[in-house]
C-alpha cells in the first residue's frame, strides 16, 4: 500500500499545471536615452547631433530608443504622455503621433531578422527638420540582440523611437541653477565633467556632494573609464548591447563636443533619473494579443546631462 501510495504521489506531481497557474515569461521592453539643455529648454534625445532649436521658455523632450526581449508576440506598443505631447515617432506609428498625447506602433515582433535591405525601408522619422535623427543613428542602435518589429505597413525596425514636448521639469532631482538637491536625491550617482587648462577633466561623486567645494580628485577625461561608469550605472536595467549602443551615440559630445554648446562651455552634471521619476516624463506600455496574454515589464536607464 505504501509503494502504490508513492507511485500516485509521484504521478501527480508529474502532471503539467494548468495554463492559468503558470507564471507566462513576460515581455520586456528597455529603453535608454539622454535628458540634456539647449538654451532654456530641456531635450530628451537619442543622439546629440541632430537637436532641433528649441523656443524661449519652451523644452522638446526627445524620448530615446525601445528595445523588446523576451517571447515573441504580436501586439501593440504604446507610449503616452499627460506633461506635453508627442511631437514625433520613429518608424511610422499606428495611430497617434505628432500634436497628439499618445502614439501606437502595431505589428508583430520576433527573432527572425529580415535581410538588412528591409531595414532601410523603414518610414523616415516624423518630425520636419529632424529627418537626420533616427535614421542617421539607425546602424548604431541596431544591436542585433532584440526582436524586430514587423509592420502590416511593410516596414521592419529593431528598435522604435519617439519624442515628446514637456510641459515641465521641475520634478526632477538637479536643474541647471537650482537649489540644491532634497534629501532623498543625495545618494544618486553622478559624474561631473568640466573644463581645465589642460583640456575636459571629470570625477565621480554623488548629488548630495555638488555643494561640496572639495569633490574627489579630478582626472584627466578617459573615455573607457566613463563609459564604465555608464556601464555599471546600467547593471539590471538594460543589456550592455544597448549601453553601448548609446555610448557609441553620445561619445563625442560627452568627452569634447559639448564645449561648442553655449550652455555646456563649463562642463556638466550627468546622472540616471530615478525610476519613480520616469512615468512623469512618459508612459511605456505593449497590449500582447497572442499566442498568450504575456505580462509586460519596462526597465529605463535615462540619463540627464545637466550644464554646470
Amino acid at each position: 500500500m505504501k509503494m502504490l501510495w508513492l507511485a500516485a504521489a509521484a504521478v501527480f506531481f508529474a502532471m503539467p499545471a494548468k495554463a492559468a497557474d503558470r507564471e507566462l515569461m513576460p515581455v520586456t521592453i528597455h529603453e535608454w536615452g539622454v535628458l540634456s539643455w539647449s538654451g532654456p529648454g530641456a531635450v530628451f534625445s537619442g543622439a546629440p547631433e541632430t537637436l532641433p532649436p528649441v523656443g524661449d521658455g519652451g523644452a522638446l523632450l526627445r524620448a530615446p530608443v525601445l528595445y523588446f526581449h523576451g517571447p515573441e508576440f504580436t501586439g501593440t506598443v504604446t507610449v503616452t504622455t499627460d506633461n506635453g505631447t508627442v511631437s514625433a515617432v520613429y518608424p511610422e506609428a499606428s495611430s497617434g503621433g505628432a500634436g497628439r498625447e499618445s502614439c501606437s506602433w502595431y505589428g508583430s515582433f520576433g527573432y527572425s531578422r529580415p535581410d538588412s535591405r528591409l531595414l532601410e525601408t523603414a518610414a523616415p522619422l516624423n518630425n520636419p527638420g529632424a529627418d537626420a535623427g533616427a535614421p542617421r543613428f539607425r546602424d548604431l542602435w541596431r544591436t542585433g540582440q532584440g526582436m524586430v518589429c514587423k509592420s502590416p505597413c511593410g516596414w521592419s525596425e529593431e528598435f522604435l523611437y519617439y519624442e515628446t514636448v514637456p510641459e515641465r521639469l521641475d520634478f526632477l532631482p538637479c536643474l541647471p541653477g537650482a537649489e540644491p538637491v532634497a534629501a532623498r536625491w543625495e545618494n544618486i550617482p553622478a559624474l561631473v565633467i568640466r573644463q581645465a587648462d589642460r583640456g575636459p577633466v571629470w570625477t565621480s561623486c554623488r548629488l548630495g556632494d555638488l555643494a561640496d567645494t572639495a569633490l574627489p580628485e579630478w582626472e584627466d577625461m578617459h573615455p573607457d573609464k566613463v563609459h564604465n561608469v555608464l556601464r555599471e550605472w546600467s547593471r539590471n536595467l538594460i543589456d550592455l548591447e544597448e549601453v553601448d549602443a548609446l555610448w557609441n551615440t553620445w561619445t563625442g559630445w560627452i568627452c569634447h563636443g559639448h564645449r561648442d554648446d553655449p550652455a555646456y562651455r563649463r562642463g556638466m552634471v550627468i546622472y540616471p533619473v530615478p525610476e519613480e521619476l520616469l512615468d512623469r516624463i512618459s508612459v511605456i506600455g505593449a497590449e500582447v494579443e497572442s499566442p498568450s496574454p504575456f505580462p509586460v515589464r519596462t526597465r529605463r536607464y535615462i540619463l540627464a546631462a545637466v550644464p554646470l
